[in-house]
């Protein structure tokens, strides 16, 4: 069983996506407004000036969450043997550390263990894309002591001996995901 475990830019590709859509709309709300702003033009002009607003919106929660990301390390997992087999129960282990910064308060590591299938399929010149969760295991939540300069994450998972085994095709995937999140309660903090 390959098990994946992904870091997500999503800070990076909300910018990309933001700017993108700003200049797009920007230039739009430009080409308006040279022609010359009279009663006409209010409606096109507050209307597209909504979707600028938004562009504006996602640029901005996109850097703040890379100031965000910015202050901590690349997560690590640690796991004892790798590929994983059907019936198997292993300790992982998951850390991140803090770049300069320790945390100001106690924080919260919460993760799961998911099985799901990817299906891809034609309907007529569309592709659809669809994923389901086929089994799910919650893991036990673990607290981060304010002042700690990482955090740590220690449980065992256990793969189900009846479950699927992970294979990938080119119109069906079906894989093990495990999903780890540190929710801290100041965002200063990591």
């Amino acid at each position: 069983l390959r098990l994946s475990v992904i870091e997500q830019y999503q800070g990076l590709l909300g910018l990309a996506f933001g700017l993108i859509w700003t200049l797009g709309t920007g230039a739009m709300l430009y080409g308006v407004v040279q022609e010359g702003i009279d009663f006409v033009t209010v409606l096109p002009i507050s209307f597209i000036g909504v979707f600028v607003l938004i562009g504006l919106l996602i640029v901005a929660g996109s850097v703040a969450q890379i100031i965000k990301d910015s202050k901590v390390h690349p997560p690590e997992l640690i796991l004892p043997t790798y590929p994983l087999s059907l019936g198997e129960t292993i300790p992982i282990h998951y850390r991140r550390q803090l770049r300069r910064e320790r945390f100001r308060s106690s924080a919260r590591v919460s993760a799961e263990l998911i099985c799901d299938e990817r299906v891809q399929y034609s309907q007529g010149t569309d592709t659809i894309t669809k994923t389901h969760t086929i089994w799910k295991q919650t893991l036990p939540e673990q607290t981060v002591a304010a002042g700690e300069s990482q955090a740590d994450y220690i449980s065992d998972i256990h793969i189900r001996p009846q479950g699927p085994p992970s294979f990938s095709a080119r119109h069906n995937k079906l894989r093990y995901r495990l999903i780890v999140n540190l929710h801290t309660p100041n965002s200063r903090s990591a």
